[in-house]
């Protein structure tokens, strides 16, 4: 991915996130105006809606994480030129051309399997994710992440 289209990647996760943040605060202040009120219905009402706060928050935490990591990650294995998607060809859309990252995802998994490291994990993911399997690439992403990060100490 170019720095360019990088850059509007991140400028709208920015955007969605101070939103999501809007919305959260808003949220957050209706459940406190529900607690402070003399029924018991709309306190157990505000009660709960003060766990969806603490769960959007939580959310967001959980994914700007993931995503450092892996581009971390992801930038480590550039600059080793390790990356397998470099040579996937590319549809008019932009994208991968799945059926050719399907073909390749065995190997990679063959290859996770022999010698278990963050590379080997993070190769996996990446070729899952560019076939269409979203969740495994993402299992196995995160999986390489925590081997790195073990890896450092």
């Amino acid at each position: 991915m170019d720095a360019k289209l990088q850059r509007r990647s991140l400028i709208w996760a920015l955007v969605i996130i101070a939103f999501l943040l809007v919305y959260i605060f808003s949220l957050f202040q209706h459940a406190i105006v529900l607690v402070s009120l003399d029924d018991w219905v709309a306190r157990v009402m505000g009660i709960v809606l003060l766990l969806f706060p603490l769960l959007g928050l939580y959310t967001i935490w959980a994914e700007v994480s993931f995503a450092r990591g892996a581009n971390k990650l992801i930038g480590q294995l550039a600059a080793e030129e390790g990356l397998p998607t470099d040579d996937l060809p590319v549809r008019p859309s932009g994208r991968a051309d799945r059926d050719v990252a399907e073909q390749r995802v065995p190997g990679l998994i063959e290859a996770a399997e022999a010698d278990p490291n963050w590379r080997s994990l993070l190769r996996l993911g990446l070729m899952q994710d560019a076939a269409g399997h979203r969740s495994d690439g993402r299992r196995a992403i995160t999986g390489a992440i925590r081997m790195a990060r073990a890896e450092q100490g």
